[in-house]
Parts: structure tokens; C-alpha cells; sequence
């Protein structure tokens, strides 16, 4: 009898521990993101806002405008789930335009999951010379998938523009063509909408971005995504000082090996406002054409910014 009372107890023991650990999961990657979700969804509804979805060390960004959705990058391919369970919470039924920076996997990797679970009506992509083209099966299965679904595809070019609800989408490059770095091939985009602008430029390094300051394309911008995670072959104070950022957004994943962001990057934006993905989790920025309120997943104030 006390053998049986043993198991049986044993037994209880175990069942609480999974329905603990059942709970607690439902609680920190369920609930808590759909809260964060919903909130957001309520007071941006049918607005026009910013997210930069935290995918841990990747990139991947959405805008909203007016009903119409632009995707850009999606994590790895292990995050693509991650990125979909965002989207759904937020009603996105398809979406209207994808910009592929790169090639690289955490950027294009989870985009081999959102394209199963919406429709793409256009993807934007850079043409890489084929001696530079990844032969990993990631990229493979991205360009497979685009024929499979027969997605138009439009390849990455500046002086290219897109009207996206009531904002514009300017593609700025690549614009070189002999880049030695698949970083270097990144598509730029300046999103704007009235006064508002946000600078969007992967993983371009140094020779992308002298090209892009002599291009004399207005890249001038109220919100900048450092390129490649903040690091230091990015982001040169040139750069910087043109995009005469107040808000820099820095997409990257905590305790990563590449000791992203840079400390000397970090050392150039000076007094700005930084938000991180590793810090402050998922970040959106909503506008009225005007003014901002940023608000992140970790951060319990929503935060406005006022332009004279």
C-alpha cells in the first residue's frame, strides 16, 4: 500500500511540474507577446507604424501603413515562427511588399516560413553577381520558394520607389558593382511618410556607404536601424553624421558572439535615443506624420517625441 501511495504521489508530482512548465511557457512566449501585441494593435489601428520585431541576432522589420504591410528581412530560419506568430497577432492577412536585404541566413532564413503561412504580392531583392551568389541550401530554398509561388520579383536598384498606403518606400541601392563583401550588396530603403522618415540599410559596410554619401540620394532620416547590428565596419561617422538620426534602432541578439553593437559605434551616436532589440525586446514606433511614440515589448513607458 504505501509502494502504490508512493506512485501515486510521484505521479502528482510530475503532473504539476508539466503543467507548470506548460504554464509558465504559455506566460512568458505566449501571453506576454500577445498582450504586448494587442496593445499595440488597439491604439495603431489603421495608423502607420514602425515595428522592429525581435528575432534575437537578425533583422527583420515591419511597417504599417494604412492597411498596407512591407516586410523587411525575417530573422533566421529558426525565428520565421516567431515572426509569423507577430504577424498573425497583429491581423496582417498577406503581405504587400518584402525586401530580402541579402542573402545572408538572419535576414532571408525565416522568410522560408512567413511566405507558407501569407500570401506576397512583391519581393525586392539585390542582384548579386553570380561568382558572389551563397550556395547554402538557406538561400537556395529562399529563391525556390519565390518560384514556386511565382512571387514577382524586383531587383534592388536605386532612383526605384514604391507607394506604400500614404507613404513612399525609396529603394537606394546597391549602387556599386564590385563589391567584395555580400554585406555590401544590402538593399537601402528610405521609408517617409509626411515629415516623418526611416532609413533602412541591412548589412552595407564602409564601401556601401561612401558609395551611398556620393550618390547624393537624400538619406536624411529621423529613425535609423544601425546596419549590421552595430558594428564597427558599419556605421562610419559620415554616414551618421548625414542621416542626422534622433533615434537610432540597433537589431541584435543578447550575449551575441560577435560582441555586437560595437563600442565604438556605440561611442558616435552620442546623447541619441537607442533602443535594442537585446535590451528592450520588440520596438514600435507609431507617427502621425508629426510626432512619435515609441514603445518596446520591455519597457514599461510609452515614449513621445515631439518635433518643433
Amino acid at each position: 500500500m504505501a509502494k502504490k501511495r508512493f506512485k501515486f504521489r510521484y505521479a502528482i508530482i510530475i503532473l504539476l511540474l508539466s503543467v507548470g512548465i506548460s504554464l509558465g511557457w504559455h506566460y512568458f512566449n505566449g501571453n506576454l507577446g500577445s498582450e504586448f501585441n494587442n496593445s499595440i494593435n488597439l491604439s495603431l489601428n489603421n495608423g502607420v507604424s514602425v515595428h522592429y520585431i525581435d528575432v534575437g541576432q537578425g533583422d527583420c522589420e515591419l511597417i504599417l501603413d494604412h492597411g498596407k504591410t512591407v516586410l523587411i528581412d525575417a530573422g533566421e530560419v529558426d525565428r520565421g515562427s516567431v515572426v509569423v506568430k507577430y504577424l498573425k497577432s497583429l491581423g496582417i492577412k498577406k503581405i504587400d511588399l518584402f525586401i530580402g536585404t541579402h542573402p545572408h541566413t538572419d535576414h532571408i532564413g525565416g522568410f522560408l516560413t512567413v511566405a507558407k503561412s501569407f500570401d506576397v504580392d512583391r519581393i525586392i531583392i539585390p542582384e548579386i553577381p553570380e561568382n558572389m551568389i551563397p550556395t547554402t541550401s538557406t538561400y537556395r530554398n529562399f529563391l525556390q520558394l519565390i518560384r514556386d509561388k511565382s512571387i514577382p520579383v524586383d531587383r534592388g536598384e536605386m532612383n526605384k520607389s514604391y507607394k506604400i498606403g500614404e507613404g513612399i518606400i525609396n529603394i537606394l541601392g546597391p549602387i556599386g558593382k564590385d563589391y567584395a563583401e555580400l554585406n555590401d550588396w544590402s538593399v537601402g530603403a528610405r521609408y517617409t511618410y509626411r515629415d516623418r522618415s526611416f532609413l533602412f540599410c541591412g548589412d552595407m559596410e564602409k564601401e556601401a556607404e561612401k558609395d551611398l554619401l556620393n550618390s547624393n540620394q537624400l538619406i536624411k532620416s529621423d529613425v535609423f536601424k544601425l546596419s549590421h547590428h552595430g558594428s564597427k565596419t558599419s556605421n562610419t561617422k559620415k554616414l551618421l553624421d548625414a542621416v542626422g538620426a534622433k533615434i537610432f534602432i540597433i537589431e541584435v541578439g543578447k550575449d551575441n558572439m560577435y560582441k555586437h553593437p560595437s563600442g565604438e559605434v556605440m561611442k558616435r551616436l552620442k546623447d541619441a535615443k537607442i533602443y535594442r532589440t537585446d535590451c528592450d525586446g520588440t520596438i514600435v514606433i507609431s507617427t502621425d506624420g508629426k510626432d512619435f511614440d515609441i514603445k518596446s515589448q520591455k519597457r514599461k513607458e510609452v515614449e513621445h517625441v515631439h518635433f518643433s
